[in-house]
């Protein structure tokens, strides 16, 4: 597989007790989702596999942009962080968080 194909993956997805980035006890997060792929469908198979393995659900997908290194339409987004997820998803062949915020953060901020 080409690891140079990285898709960012926008999304909400439920948490549970045993999510390990569940440190609030939040029902669900959204956030951004670095998965390398030849193409979108291979992304998404890298996508649901690192969603279940946290035991997490989709709830919800709005957006998957293509990497194209430099423009990939982020304005308020965390650029180091993004570029840090691309880098490990390129290196290990697997999807990585970018970033996200948990429903109790995004509850915290008047944000539903």
């Amino acid at each position: 597989m080409d690891t140079k194909e990285i898709w960012l993956i926008y999304h909400k997805a439920s948490l549970n007790p045993n999510t390990p980035m569940n440190m609030d006890g939040s029902t669900y997060a959204v956030g951004i989702i670095a998965a390398p792929g030849k193409d979108l469908q291979d992304a998404l198979v890298r996508f649901h596999e690192l969603l279940k393995s946290n035991h997490m659900e989709l709830l919800d997908l709005w957006k998957c942009i293509k990497h194209n290194a430099n423009d990939y339409g982020l304005a308020n987004e965390d650029p180091n962080e993004i570029e840090r997820a691309i880098h490990k998803a390129q290196e290990h062949g697997k999807a990585f968080y970018a970033c996200g915020l948990s429903s109790e953060v995004l509850a915290a901020q008047g944000i539903k």
